[in-house]
């Protein structure tokens, strides 16, 4: 199941293009819909921040580690 987590946002942020922002909600509805087994998502930070991530029009999010547990 934290496979299932890590690939599913992995692909996302992957898919990501200039200036488009990746919020923390997007993140918990990829882990709920990577398994039927994850019941509950929290604590999740972005750069160590609780706050969605946003990039300029000459930036894009990229993943760097990513933890499941």
């Amino acid at each position: 199941m934290v496979a299932l987590v890590n690939t599913a946002i992995s692909e996302y942020v992957a898919t990501l293009t200039l200036g488009q922002m990746l919020p923390v909600t997007k993140l918990a509805s990829l882990a709920y819909g990577a398994s039927p087994y994850v019941t509950n998502v929290s604590n999740i930070t972005l750069n160590g921040l609780t706050a969605d991530l946003s990039a300029s029009v000459k930036q894009v999010i990229r993943a760097g580690t990513i933890v499941v547990s």
